[in-house]
């Protein structure tokens, strides 16, 4: 697990299935973004950027393109 994002999360009150919820996703399919199985969406992105009250870019350096 991308163990910064998870602190992150953690770090606004809230655990994973708190997160998955909010943003209308199953924890199984956060889990799969959160370990890079399956990339972002945009609006993943964004729905989790407003829910953590986090920008894109402070996002995008927890989750940076794979090249």
């Amino acid at each position: 697990m991308n163990s910064y994002f998870n602190a992150a999360v953690k770090a606004r009150g809230m655990k994973m299935y708190d997160l998955a919820d909010a943003i209308g996703m199953g924890p199984s399919v956060l889990s799969s973004r959160i370990h890079g199985r399956t990339p972002w969406t945009l609006t993943e992105a964004q729905r989790t950027c407003k829910v953590l009250g986090m920008s894109l870019s402070e996002f995008s350096e927890y989750f940076p393109l794979k090249e």
